[in-house]
């Protein structure tokens, strides 16, 4: 158990490379259904050597992913890479091709496609039965499975399209054998909160995330209304995942290696009873139905994944200026790459990946539209900078969902009396 501070403190500690600890007896007998993770080969021979009487770091590991060398093949590079639009890859892609991608993909760790209820998932055993806290706010992301190249304009979008091509082999899997893969083309963040009523005992658990209803907006407004950049900021019909989705999708770190990390953020009762309050008048409101990067949730023009979770930390008064400096992400696009279909300028898929202007982003004093938005793997790369293990409970919970786990003691913070939304 963590100590009680009457300020709020992160717990953080040294980052290692692997999650090797001498458990005590006591997490040993700790009941649980869900086998941990394995240890590679190098970890276990580094665990036949620590002592009792060694004094360690706490350490903890990214979840080792296993697209990490698919990404490396020559087909996924050649499409993800060397894409020349004057024959597009994807039209070169026949059926035998496609059939390539989902056999590469039979080898490589998977789950079943169809969720299980939630209350069968690690995620709900974690949060029930192993986290002793009556009160618990936890967000947890998941980047990319390809990470995406911010260098240019151009290298943004063909590393745009080489992780939707993992997607549509995830689909494709999904389909002809019934597993999963767990690819994410620009990564996606699950939100879990609980409060346990402290007269009743009664126990409210919330699981959800934002996603789109159609993912093949996106691609309509690239190829059909050629929209450009805009994409980011004109949004498509959004939707709140079912909670056995959210559920599943929080333990892919453990069962096929997505790589993964969780904030964990502890509340006192008004500030648990507040989020429940934002989130209930959220759906209420129907701010849901439109997903955009951009939105801001407590304004009420849409949301994405990464928005949404900003806006429940925000909401509980636990959102500090480190965090949005942190999290965000600023792209200073070319005008010439922004299209209006409406006011009958348009941006061809050639121009973002060959045209001269998607060689470099524009310069302050050049035309040019910023768009700022919450980045998966901006918010990723945070929580395992400062993730720790600095108690039996945030070390088995590591272990149990094979990810690093940051703690924010928010206890004894304040609990905002303003108005919700803006």
């Amino acid at each position: 158990m963590m100590g009680v501070s009457h300020t709020p403190r992160v717990y953080s500690s040294e980052i290692a490379r692997e999650w090797v600890r001498p458990h005590s007896p006591t997490l040993r007998r700790t009941l649980s259904p869900f086998p941990l993770p394995p240890l590679p080969a190098k970890q276990l021979r580094r665990l036949t050597t620590v002592t009792e009487s060694t004094k360690t770091t706490p350490q903890v590991s990214r979840s080792i992913s296993p697209f990490g060398q698919a990404d490396k093949s020559p087909l996924s590079k050649r499409v993800g890479q060397d894409m020349r639009f004057h024959r597009p890859a994807m039209m070169r892609l026949s059926c035998a091709g496609w059939l390539l991608l989902v056999v590469a993909a039979v080898g490589c760790r998977t789950m079943p496609a169809d969720d299980r209820p939630f209350t069968d998932t690690r995620t709900y055993h974690a949060a029930m039965s192993v986290d002793p806290e009556p009160h618990v706010l936890t967000v947890t992301v998941h980047p990319p499975t390809r990470p995406l190249d911010y260098a240019t304009p151009r290298r943004l979008a063909r590393s745009l399209v080489s992780g939707s091509l993992l997607q549509a082999r995830d689909s494709a899997t999904a389909k002809l054998f019934g597993r999963t893969l767990g690819a994410h083309s620009v990564g996606h963040i699950m939100i879990e909160l609980k409060s346990t009523d402290q007269q009743t005992g009664q126990v409210r658990y919330l699981l959800t995330a934002q996603n789109t209803a159609d993912g093949s907006e996106w691609t309509d407004q690239l190829l059909r209304q050629q929209v450009g950049y805009a994409m980011f900021s004109r949004g498509v019909k959004g939707r709140i995942d079912d909670p056995d989705k959210v559920a599943n999708d929080i333990d892919e770190p453990a069962e096929v290696g997505t790589p993964s990390a969780r904030l964990r953020v502890l509340l006192s009762p008004e500030t648990a009873g507040r989020l429940f309050r934002f989130h209930d008048e959220f759906r209420a409101r129907g701010i849901d139905g439109r997903m955009s990067l951009v939105s801001d949730p407590l304004r009420g023009d849409g949301a994405s994944c990464a928005s949404l979770a900003a806006a429940f930390l925000e909401v509980g008064g636990l959102l500090t200026q480190e965090m949005r400096t942190a999290w965000q992400r600023t792209l200073s696009v070319p005008d010439a790459l922004v299209g209006d279909p409406e006011a009958g300028k348009k941006v061809s898929m050639r121009k973002m990946f060959v045209g001269p202007v998607a060689r470099r982003w524009a310069k302050p004093s050049e035309p040019h539209q910023d768009i700022t938005y919450y980045d998966t793997t901006l918010m990723h790369a945070w929580v395992v900078r400062y993730g720790a293990t600095d108690s039996e409970v945030e070390c088995h919970l590591s272990r149990l969902l094979a990810m690093p786990i940051a703690t924010i003691d928010a206890r004894h913070m304040p609990t905002p009396t303003g108005p919700i939304f803006r």
